[in-house]
């Protein structure tokens, strides 16, 4: 049930494999992030992570210490609103490049 749900909102989000943000870098959304592990490598390899999600408040906490500049949420996946998300980040379906995650 929670798998489904998960695949149903990530669903909303489309990767086209054309770097879709300003100066020709890639965009990327880091679920399940940690401390920022996956978009720290990401970051290195082109991609700026635009929103990031987890449910552990410390390791967000120190995500946020490394990624200052992306919007972070913490929650647990099934409460986060895929659609609301990209509303925010200005973002329509097609545009994000990369969604990673670390789920546990």
């Amino acid at each position: 049930m929670i798998r489904d749900s998960v695949r149903e909102q990530l669903s909303i989000f489309g990767a086209n494999g054309s770097a879709s943000g300003q100066g020709g870098r890639f965009t990327s959304i880091d679920l399940f992030c940690g401390a920022g592990g996956i978009a720290e490598g990401l970051l290195h390899a082109g991609f700026d992570c635009l929103f990031a999600n987890d449910i552990n408040s410390d390791a967000l906490n120190t995500f946020r210490l490394n990624h200052p500049y992306v919007d972070t949420v913490v929650a647990p996946i099934e409460d986060i609103d895929a659609s609301r998300v990209r509303r925010g980040l200005g973002l329509k379906k097609g545009e994000l490049d990369c969604l990673a995650g670390g789920p546990p």
